[in-house]
């Protein structure tokens, strides 16, 4: 176990930048598609259930690789953003024409629409995948960044709000540990050092292939705690790690959400005890189960 220490009069952090954050492209079509979907699923919606199914089956695979999968992705809503910011930037240029980009410069254009393809295709296939079989709340949740989510995973707590499984009592307010300070005032913080090593994982992945099966295993766990995640930001985010210029700036990102996030109390939403049975390689496995 990892002990963290930290001020006994030391009030809840800030959120992490996520909140109020600028989405790009690749968020909002992936935002936007989610948001709705979200909704059918949680209502039982025999079009959304199927839906869901159908990018669940996604994860491990590339953007357009499933010709099953055509059609019911977030593309069309990243299409849609792309002509968004086109035309917002010819409205700048006073609808001036564009200009002729040279071979090096198409390459570079087509490089950039497959990173955000396969950034969308990985977020939502995720969120698709943490939401099976979960009715009761929203996976996906703005505000929630990575590093926020393990970080309340690690913590052992579950859901999204102040309740018994986090250690919260009654209101949301933090209750009174063994020697009568409050939870979230206590001098030290007790992290699970196996969860926080996952999170280390994300952080020390070298291909794109790996960094999704390393957020596939964290998702799971994510999942299994009905803790949300933020997929319009990892959306973005996994844009800006497939250029090797960005990379750091996003293991970064992630490291701070992940420390500025301790003792966070985030907004109530609904919470259901986490089930703790199921092994590492039983987690696996429930990547590629395709049934509702």
């Amino acid at each position: 176990m990892t002990t963290v220490k930290r001020s006994p009069a030391a009030s809840s952090p800030r959120p992490g930048r996520s909140h109020g954050a600028r989405l790009g492209a690749t968020g909002l079509a992936t935002a936007r598609y989610i948001s709705k979907l979200q909704g059918q699923y949680r209502n039982d919606n025999p079009a959304g259930v199927a839906a869901v199914a159908r990018l669940r089956r996604g994860v491990g695979k590339k953007a357009f690789e499933d010709p099953e999968a055509w059609g019911s992705g977030a593309s069309d809503g990243l299409a849609l953003a792309r002509e968004d910011k086109l035309n917002a930037e010819k409205a700048k240029e006073g609808a001036a024409p564009s200009p002729l980009l040279s071979a090096s410069q198409r390459k570079a254009k087509e490089s950039a629409e497959l990173a955000e393809e396969e950034a969308v295709h990985l977020a939502v296939a995720l969120w698709a995948l943490h939401q099976q079989s979960v009715r009761d709340a929203d996976m996906h949740a703005p505000g929630w960044g990575i590093g926020r989510s393990v970080r309340r995973l690690a913590q052992g707590r579950t859901g999204a709000a102040g309740s018994e499984t986090d250690g919260s009592g009654p209101n949301g307010a933090p209750r009174a540990n063994a020697e009568g300070q409050a939870g979230e005032g206590r001098p030290e913080e007790t992290l699970n050092e196996a969860l926080r090593k996952r999170f280390v994982r994300l952080g020390t992945a070298t291909s794109f292939t790996n960094l999704g099966v390393r957020l596939r295993e964290v998702v799971l766990l994510l999942r299994q705690a009905r803790i949300p995640l933020d997929y319009a930001r990892l959306a973005d985010e996994l844009r800006a790690w497939q250029d090797v210029s960005r990379r750091a700036d996003i293991r970064r990102s992630w490291g701070r959400d992940f420390h500025a996030s301790g003792g966070h109390n985030p907004r109530p939403q609904p919470t259901e005890e986490a089930h703790s049975g199921e092994t590492d390689s039983e987690l696996a496995e429930d990547a590629y189960d395709t049934g509702e």
